[in-house]
């Protein structure tokens, strides 16, 4: 069954996994060995081997002498952060040079690989985005997270943009320095390290978005100001929003702004803003209290007959059978 996805990682409806491996061995070296390996398919990283059922979904890996390594997927986020060397990331079937300062995110099930990696030194967080309800944070309206962990990961694919987070010296040595505190938090594994560790990773998580916002370079330009207009729904998506005002905010004609749009995260402006305005309508079916109408109408829709409709074509039920099966 078919389930939508804001920016491809953020939220899921059903958060059905793939088969367990029976190793608890972490490390990420070996793993391309111990994965299940199925012909003709890509051999999946699995959840356990990395995190622990009882703990929290965030772990790190510090690699000092980055590894050549073959296409594969996993079920879990990857958040990558390039301190020196070189070496390529294969996205797609598409090359991306990598170089000091570089920071880029993995979504989760997309095919990815590692080539001709020179002397890279980095730094990988992985975590799970669903399970720290990353979706239901603040930073989802700062234009630089929607630009890094949302619409960068969905456009890699399309040679149009050619864009990536690429920090200074003195961005990285502080990026750095958070993640080695977050590795070291995770390690020592104190009374209040669940806390500590996941404020060290949002922490990491704001700056970046920050120093998004502040490249000049020109094709993350483009990017930011569609991240804009996704910040704008993001927090007024139960207003009337029209491709005209969201144009106004990108600084853009509405022509362009739809071409982008849909290059970037492969839907229209109007398709991504019901997709959120269903999305919250899920998170509030979840609580008793307020009626189908009521939510439809809190979260933008005018007409619960169209809101149902909606909710059915992305969720594959009704917001009454949601409502039942999550009860």
């Amino acid at each position: 069954m078919e389930s939508y996805e804001n920016g491809s990682w953020l939220w899921h409806p059903s958060d059905s996994s793939l088969a367990k491996p029976t190793s608890k061995q972490y490390n990420m070296a070996s793993l391309e060995s111990t994965t299940p390996h199925m012909s003709g398919q890509i051999p999946t990283i699995h959840s356990d081997y990395v995190f622990s059922r009882d703990e929290l979904p965030l772990a790190t890996n510090f690699n000092p002498g980055h590894p050549d390594y073959p296409v594969h997927r996993h079920e879990f986020e990857e958040l990558v952060v390039i301190k020196e060397g070189f070496g390529i990331n294969i996205v797609d079937g598409i090359d991306h040079p990598l170089q000091a300062g570089d920071v880029f995110l993995i979504p989760r099930g997309r095919a990815h690989a590692y080539s001709h990696m020179n002397r890279l030194y980095s730094y990988n967080i992985y975590f799970d985005a669903r399970k720290i309800d990353m979706k239901r944070w603040t930073t989802r309206a700062l234009p630089g997270f929607q630009a890094l962990f949302v619409i960068e990961p969905s456009y890699r694919h399309n040679k149009e943009f050619n864009s990536r987070l690429r920090l200074d010296q003195a961005q990285l040595l502080r990026i750095w320095s958070l993640a080695e505190s977050l590795d070291q938090t995770l390690a020592d594994k104190k009374p209040g390290f669940r806390l500590i560790a996941l404020a060290r990773f949002m922490e990491i998580v704001g700056l970046l978005s920050r120093y998004y916002e502040e490249t000049s370079h020109s094709d993350s330009r483009k990017v930011l100001q569609v991240a804009e207009a996704i910040s704008h729904m993001e927090i007024h998506f139960a207003d009337e929003i029209t491709v005209e005002d969201l144009a106004r905010i990108a600084h853009m004609s509405p022509r362009n702004l739809q071409r982008l749009f849909l290059a970037a995260t492969g839907k229209t402006p109007t398709a991504y803003l019901i997709g959120l305005r269903v999305i919250e309508a899920a998170h509030l079916l979840e609580t008793p209290g307020k009626t189908i109408t009521e939510i439809a109408f809190e979260c933008g829709f005018q007409d619960s007959n169209y809101f149902s409709r909606q909710f059915r074509n992305l969720m594959n039920e009704s917001p009454t059978e949601f409502r039942k099966r999550i009860s």
